[in-house]
């Protein structure tokens, strides 16, 4: 890692910078546009049942004024935290000694990122869970059309909220998406109070009454044997996210090194998979 430079048979000093270049990464996208269930899991326990509510309706009262009763109990939606990940790293004395960086606290802001890195493909992997009924097949880029087929879909459920909808895509379907002239226009105008976004962050635009977005940790596997990345449309309460233990860095001493690490324990699930669609592109 620091081996000493030499020339001719003499020891040349390496010169260390007291900044050093980080590691950098994009906004995560799911994990704050999910149901957040770590507060139901503070107190314990491997696994949360989380209750799905149907919806009821009206009936007549009979003639001798007695009703029929429903029930809006639908199902039981399981979350099981068994996600026990860590990242870690060791630094050795002599690096220690001679570096005039904090490497402990440079290094450990890199394993906060780990886990969250981890988080976020565990949450977009939850796409494997969608109905196929709920999924679209697409040769080359997303386009407008596709775009708006899956918001009839969400429209004409009158169970699926009108709001707390997301859509994401990976880098490449950014950029087709780009070509579409409605968010050149969006681009143009840039007026929050309509709530029409410039492309900041990981953001798109809020366009077709979704919240667009963008990764590029967006899922590309085979499918039928043919390769597709996702395009993910969701409500809120399509997946749910729990951290039971939250990472904080530890110190180990190990032979002439310090070794730190944290771990994390969590969970991800679908709870409601009528509410997530997808569109499966050819390009990436």
């Amino acid at each position: 890692m620091f081996t000493p430079a030499t020339h001719g048979g003499i020891w040349t000093k390496d010169v260390w910078s007291k900044e050093a270049l980080r590691a950098r990464q994009a906004d995560r996208v799911m994990e704050i546009r999910v149901l957040n269930k770590d507060r139901d899991m503070l107190s314990g326990g491997q696994t949360l049942q989380i209750m799905e509510v149907g919806s009821l309706d009206e009936t007549d009262v009979k003639a001798d004024g007695t009703f029929e009763t429903q029930s809006p109990w639908k199902a039981n939606r399981t979350l099981t935290v068994s996600d026990f990940k860590t990242a870690a790293f060791s630094i050795r004395d002599d690096f220690d000694v001679q570096t005039v960086m904090d490497c402990q606290s440079k290094f450990s802001e890199e394993i906060g990122k780990a886990l969250s890195r981890g988080m976020e493909l565990r949450l977009l992997a939850l796409e494997s869970g969608i109905a196929a009924g709920n999924r679209q097949n697409v040769t080359g880029d997303v386009t407008d059309d596709n775009i708006r087929s899956v918001i009839a879909l969400m429209d004409a459920d009158e169970n699926f909220p009108k709001d707390g909808r997301y859509a994401c895509f990976s880098a490449g379907q950014k950029s087709a998406l780009l070509g579409i002239d409605k968010y050149n226009k969006a681009n143009e105008l840039a007026v929050a109070s309509t709530k029409i976004g410039t492309l900041t962050g990981n953001l798109l635009a809020h366009l077709y009454g979704l919240e667009m977005c963008w990764t590029p940790l967006a899922v590309r596997r085979t499918m039928t044997a043919t390769a597709r990345t996702v395009a993910l449309f969701w409500h809120k309460e399509a997946f749910a996210k729990a951290v039971q233990k939250k990472w904080a860095v530890e110190k180990f001493r190990k032979g002439f090194a310090w070794e730190y690490a944290a771990a994390q324990l969590s969970g991800a699930a679908n709870v409601r998979t009528d509410f997530a669609y997808s569109l499966d592109t050819t390009n990436a």
